[in-house]
This record gives structure tokens, sequence and C-alpha cells, in this order.
């Protein structure tokens, strides 16, 4: 009678298996969605069209902040109270006082002063394109595979350095 469960511990590993497949699904389903409006916009691109416009909401819904936890672990909803908790928040954040991190290793060593040196010399024009050339995109690409506006921006603001 050793390996069999008590009616009780039976329905909460049955709750439990139901939770995680629950959750798997859950998953499946968001990551579905997610990709098949990836595709959406790649066909569709920025085009001034239904689907745009109501990602577009979609996306104003999500960022929006409903509530906060306080301090003390409650939720807090009164949109005074969160701009001051906002506030208060920041303004603590500010005035900390900075010291060593506690991640850092002992034995963490201060800069030599060539790394000084190269750290306050000019910066070269040469530098500047090479690592404005280099960025990712950080849009999905079109349906020839190109970043246009990405490609664009990088161009004007290199021939503005040159």
């Amino acid at each position: 009678m050793d390996n069999e469960m008590s009616p009780t511990e039976e329905s909460h590993r049955a709750e439990e298996e139901t939770r995680r497949e629950l959750e798997l699904a859950l998953w499946q389903e968001q990551v579905f969605w997610l990709q098949k409006s990836r595709a959406t916009w790649i066909v569709e691109e920025d085009r001034n069209t239904r689907f745009f416009h109501l990602s577009t909401l979609k996306r104003q819904r999500f960022n929006c902040i409903l509530g906060l936890k306080n301090s003390e672990g409650h939720w807090i909803f009164d949109e005074t109270k969160l701009r001051g908790m906002v506030v208060s928040f920041f303004k603590t954040l500010y005035h900390a006082e900075l010291g060593v991190s506690p991640w850092l290793p002992k034995g963490f060593t201060a800069l030599s002063a060539s790394t000084y040196t190269g750290l306050e010399r000019p910066i070269a024009r040469d530098e500047i394109i090479q690592a404005i050339k280099s960025m990712g995109n950080l849009k999905a690409p079109g349906k020839d595979s190109y970043h246009p506006v990405d490609q664009t921006l990088r161009q004007s603001f290199v021939s503005h350095i040159t």
C-alpha cells in the first residue's frame, strides 16, 4: 500500500499536471499569435492598414500601468498616489550613495593609466562610422530582407559626420 496514493494526494498531483498542461497550452498559444502577427507585420510592413492600427492600439493598452506595489506589498491604483510613488522612487534612486556593487569581485582593480588615457582621448570619425555601421537592426526586415529605415538613418548620420 506504500505505492498507492491517497485520494487527496492523487487529486493534488492531477491538479498540478493539469496546471502544467494549461501553462504549456497558453505559452504555445502566445507563441503562435506572436509568430502570426510577425508574419502579418512583414507582409503589411508599416503601411497605414487596419492591422497596423489595431496592433498599435493593443500595444498602447498593454503598456499602460494600472497599479504598483508599495513598500509594504500593497497594490496602489490611485493615480495621485502612483505619481507620488514614482517620484519618490526616482528621488531615492538618484540620491543614493554610489558604492562598490556586491557583485563585483573582491579583487577588482582600478583602471590603469593607459586605460584612462584611452577613455579620455577624442573619438575619431572613423570609429563613429564603424560603430554605426555595426549596429544591429531594431525592426523586422521587409519583404526584401532589408531594413530601409535603419539604413536611411545610418547613411544620413554618417553623411553629417563626414
